[in-house]
């Protein structure tokens, strides 16, 4: 299955983990955008084997707030929201 878990702990204040899953190998882009769009973390960029996988968001290097995490694959793109406290 293609599938993007909600961030955990949500909201985060240290560390965030991003879980994702690919039905089949992939190249894959996850990353973490702020509310105009900017690109703040990239978690993954290359190809992975099926199957779950997990990144880890240090968040505190991020400004409290709302954040979007993108993941784009051959299968489409999920978002998922994180809020930083």
């Amino acid at each position: 299955e293609f599938a993007l878990s909600a961030p955990s702990p949500n909201p985060a204040s240290g560390t965030a983990e991003v879980r994702f899953a690919l039905p089949a190998p992939s190249p894959v882009r996850l990353v973490v955008v702020d509310a105009l769009g900017r690109e703040v973390a990239r978690l993954a960029d290359g190809e992975r084997a099926a199957g779950w996988h997990a990144a880890a968001l240090d968040t505190r290097r991020l400004a409290a707030g709302t954040y979007v995490v993108r993941l784009v694959a051959s299968e489409g793109v999920l978002t998922r929201v994180l809020t930083v406290v």
